[in-house]
């Protein structure tokens, strides 16, 4: 409580004004998310075109401050509430993207206290899911396929201690559907399964996609990338395997 109101949930999904973000904060080089998935990790199941004329079809929570406030009014805490979210120094989107939502939600009645911590101290609480009430993280593919996302942060056997499903999102279909996308091989298959996954999380608000962010990397033309993968935002540069270029 209070985010096991599905009003509530559409209040804040609705409060968010995505667009503006990727405006101010990635000054452009990005897109407003409308789901967990960016549509390029779709490939290979799905081309990315198709993937967009489906996420058309899903529920939309464009910013809209008046539909927050009937959605808050419909909700069983009509009259606001108060929240604190932690918000990851270490990442320099999460505590900007907060300290606006705030300001959003401020205006129909939700006060969100922006909490300030460092890497550590956010990881050991997520990861404890204790109290989580409302979080913001931003993540990126262990492996290029769409059933990594949505197996991490829908899956009901995520939602233990340790898992990534902080929103604590159980659902007996989602959960078959996952385990059809991760076990098929054919592409229609597991299309259709992760289709079916993106509709009911959209239906149930499971959570609030922010943006997907555009990432570019620069190098000089005298020096080569050696040992690519896909946690390259982890490594240090000090020791991402750069030599002189031989070609």
């Amino acid at each position: 409580a209070p985010f096991d109101d599905i009003h509530v949930r559409k209040a804040i999904a609705y409060a968010i004004d995505r667009e503006g973000l990727v405006k101010a904060l990635l000054k452009g080089n990005g897109e407003a998310a409308t789901a967990l998935n960016p549509p390029e990790i779709w490939t290979g199941v799905l081309p990315p075109e198709e993937v967009k004329k489906f996420y058309a079809t899903l529920p939309g929570y464009g910013f809209d401050l008046a539909k927050a406030k009937e959605e808050l009014a419909q909700s069983g805490h009509k009259d606001g509430f108060d929240v604190s979210v932690p918000g990851n120094t270490s990442d320099p989107y999460m505590v900007n993207i907060l300290q606006n939502v705030s300001e959003n939600l401020k205006q129909i009645g939700i006060k969100m206290k922006v909490q300030e911590v460092d890497d550590n101290t956010w990881l050991s609480g997520y990861f404890r899911h204790e109290n989580l009430g409302m979080q913001i993280m931003a993540y990126y593919p262990d492996f290029a396929d769409p059933a990594n996302y949505p197996y991490l942060f829908f899956d009901s056997a995520n939602a233990a201690k340790d898992g990534m499903n902080g929103s604590n999102f159980k659902n007996a279909d989602v959960d078959k559907a996952l385990d059809t996308a991760n076990k098929e091989g054919d592409p229609k298959v597991r299309a259709e399964a992760l289709q079916q996954v993106f509709k009911i999380a959209a239906d149930d608000v499971a959570i609030v996609p922010i943006f997907w962010p555009a990432s570019a990397m620069a190098i000089s033309n005298k020096l080569q990338l050696k040992g690519y993968t896909a946690f390259w935002y982890n490594i240090p540069w000090a020791i991402r395997g750069f030599g002189p270029k031989t070609a």
